[in-house]
């Protein structure tokens, strides 16, 4: 069996190995191995350093991700616990479906999908809240940070929006990068909107009544995901803001 995957999205200096750090201390038996996974290029950061300073072990991995395929991810094993950080500088849903196929061909399934949601720059570029939007429809657990300077009011919209929508995933206020609950945040239960990580039997995608069944043909491929969808020409028929279109000039690759 697998260790357990994590998938943590976010974007730069959303606290999403603050997230990672408080897990592993306040969630996990001590002692626990640890592997974090994240872009290569990316910088450590103080909660990454703290980290490594730990007394249990403690890998750091790189990965390098272009032309929609990701090269250097380490093959699976049964040891500890992993946090696989995909690369915030690049492509959220080329990274989301590279992804899929990887887990996929491996047969495993991530344990959850947790996202760290950097409100401030939400609030101040509506890219960005867009690029939000997307990361939540994968997403079992969803971290609202630093938010500091926000008016309460616009933290309230941003909770409503997703739960008019009946989104199933738990949404949380991050303080100082703590969770309220870390051991609950690990329990491996799917609450995402996305189904790309699913073993999906076609009937069960269907809208029909098995006891009642139309008379004429009806599909039974199961339906791509709906950011994962193109048009004849190969466009995306839901379009994502990329990072560089948003982020500040220091967080973007020179390839991009």
């Amino acid at each position: 069996m697998s260790a357990p995957i994590y998938i943590v999205l976010g974007l730069p200096e959303s606290g999403r190995r603050d997230l990672v750090l408080d897990l592993v201390d306040n969630g996990l038996d001590k002692g626990t191995p640890v592997t974090l996974i994240h872009g290569e290029g990316v910088r450590s950061d103080l909660a990454q350093d703290r980290l490594l300073q730990k007394s249990y072990p403690v890998s750091v991995k790189t990965f390098k991700f272009k032309d929609g395929k990701f090269s250097g991810l380490p093959e699976p094993d049964d040891k500890g616990v992993w946090f696989l950080l995909p690369d915030s500088r690049e492509d959220l849903i080329d990274q989301m479906q590279a992804l899929r196929d990887w887990f996929q061909k491996r047969n495993i399934t991530p344990a959850r999908i947790l996202l760290t949601v950097h409100c401030a720059l939400a609030a101040e570029k509506p890219l960005a809240e867009e690029w939000h939007e997307a990361a939540v429809h994968f997403s079992d657990y969803v971290f609202l940070n630093r938010r500091e300077g926000l008016a309460p009011d616009w933290i309230k919209a941003f909770e409503k929006k997703f739960k008019d929508l009946r989104i199933p995933a738990r949404f949380e206020r991050l303080k100082k990068g703590a969770a309220k609950n870390p051991a609950m945040v690990l329990l491996p239960e799917a609450r995402r909107m996305s189904l790309i990580f699913d073993d999906l039997d076609p009937i069960d995608t269907l809208e029909i009544d098995e006891d009642n069944l139309p008379e004429e043909p009806f599909d039974l491929t199961v339906k791509e995901d709906p950011y994962f969808e193109r048009m004849r020409g190969g466009r995306r028929v839901k379009q994502v803001p990329k990072p560089k279109d948003f982020l500040p000039e220091q967080y973007v690759p020179k390839s991009l």
